[in-house]
């Protein structure tokens, strides 16, 4: 176990190292939580092995204890090891170290719509949205310009798992990141779902019977005649507790919260049934 000297040593060592790799300008893939990593060190016997890495972003790592790796590059984590072992008395010079994050099938997430190769795919370390839609083969011609990257938010830390899904709903433009714009893209979390609409559709979520993505005329259709597109709420559900998301002129998401079902629904809204209140 390390002592207090060495664990503030290192944690000065991973800062460092941090700054010194940002500052080459490069922008590799980070490590997440539930990374598998493989460390090698070579020199010193008995150190290198196969550690996961834990779901507050560090794992523990004889004789140095607990090391901080989420959120870093493999890079960064072997520069702080590496001196480290250094500081902690372990070596007399800095050893050379190898981090590698092993492939895992414990991460995924899910691309459907119009795209051309629709499915799951397994990730290790980070997946942006665009890396995403990349791996599905990129919008088909007949996609809209809307990406919808949905989130179950009841299987982040600290909910109650017991408790029915909850799903947030981020909107992208595909348009800005076909063009470069890389200040729309998202890091995706294990599990999500990317759905590409089609032009012209709107998407029904929530305490619905069949949520998914309707075609709806130019006009518009009344919130009631995109109910019943989705055969209508569930038992659980409220029509009187529904939210539209809609991207304004200006392309910023706008929350419409005080909706009835006489209020009209345009091509590229998403609507969110909510459960109601016992």
């Amino acid at each position: 176990m390390a002592s207090k000297w060495q664990t503030a040593a290192l944690a000065l060592v991973v800062a460092a190292a941090s700054v010194a790799y940002l500052g080459a300008g490069q922008t590799p893939t980070k490590i997440s939580p539930r990374d598998q990593l493989k460390v090698t060190v070579f020199g010193l016997d008995g150190m290198s092995g196969e550690f996961l890495v834990d779901t507050d972003g560090t794992f523990k790592f004889p004789p140095l204890g607990l090391v901080q790796a989420s959120g870093m590059t493999p890079r960064e984590v072997e520069a702080a090891i590496s001196a480290g072992l250094v500081t902690g008395g372990f070596a007399i010079r800095p050893p050379q170290v190898s981090v590698a994050v092993q492939p895992s099938s414990s991460r995924s997430v899910t691309v459907t719509g119009e795209v051309k190769t629709p499915g799951t795919f397994t990730y290790s370390g980070e997946m942006t949205l665009f890396q995403a839609l990349v791996k599905a083969g990129m919008p088909t011609p007949g996609a809209g310009d809307q990406l919808l990257v949905i989130h179950d938010v009841s299987t982040l830390p600290g909910t109650d798992s017991t408790a029915p899904p909850v799903e947030d709903v981020e909107t992208r433009s595909f348009r800005d990141l076909e063009n470069g714009n890389r200040t729309n893209d998202l890091v995706l979390r294990d599990g999500d779902r990317v759905f590409v609409k089609k032009a012209g559709q709107v998407y029904i979520g929530g305490f619905v019977q069949n949520p998914g993505a309707y075609t709806v005329e130019p006009s518009g259709v009344t919130l009631k005649q995109a109910l019943t597109l989705a055969r209508g709420v569930t038992e659980r559900g409220s029509d009187k507790r529904v939210e539209i998301l809609r991207k304004t002129a200006a392309g910023k998401d706008e929350r419409l919260k005080d909706v009835t079902l006489d209020t009209i629904v345009r091509p590229g809204d998403t609507i969110t049934v909510k459960s109601r209140i016992f």
